[in-house]
């Protein structure tokens, strides 16, 4: 199948991981910041076909943005 890859992006405690979480439908309470970069995977069926949608959520907090920019490589989409 196709694969989509999504990475968000935002500063810290604007609600990055609750969204993720909400899309891959696992619990949004007791949301705690992230470190680093989590990934998930979602398979959808868009127009007939499967689709690997692939949310790559990462940390806000300015002492993480380093790692960021190398999950930039083959990004589809960006939620700010």
């Amino acid at each position: 199948g196709e694969r989509c890859k999504i990475l968000l992006l935002g500063e810290s405690a604007v609600g990055k991981t609750s969204l993720f979480r909400r899309y891959i439908g696992e619990p949004t309470e007791r949301v705690t910041p992230t470190i680093g970069v989590e990934y998930k995977q979602k398979v959808i069926e868009l127009g007939g076909r499967l689709m690997k949608v692939q949310l790559w959520d990462t940390a806000g907090t300015e002492r993480f943005r380093t790692i960021t920019p190398i999950y930039y490589r083959n990004v589809d989409g960006v939620l700010l």
